[in-house]
């Protein structure tokens, strides 16, 4: 049974605006072999890997998968 995954959205300073998008990002803690998973609502890849490199103490992020969005 799955738990439930973390969604966030991260709008970062430097950018104009634009659409936003959704990322499943994957990631390992360092101490940790279990793989984890997070939403995160950005701009690009680069956003959802800093988003996650920024929210954890050592994540190592290891898959970005682009998710189109529900309607």
């Amino acid at each position: 049974m799955a738990g439930d995954r973390m969604v966030s959205v991260y709008i970062p300073n430097d950018t104009q605006g634009g659409e936003l998008h959704r990322y499943l990002v994957g990631y390992q803690q360092s101490n940790d072999k279990t793989m984890e998973y997070e939403e995160v609502c950005t701009y690009t890849y680069e956003h959802a890997k800093k988003h996650v490199n920024r929210s954890y103490k050592t994540p190592v992020v290891k898959s970005i998968t682009y998710m189109n969005k529900e309607k």
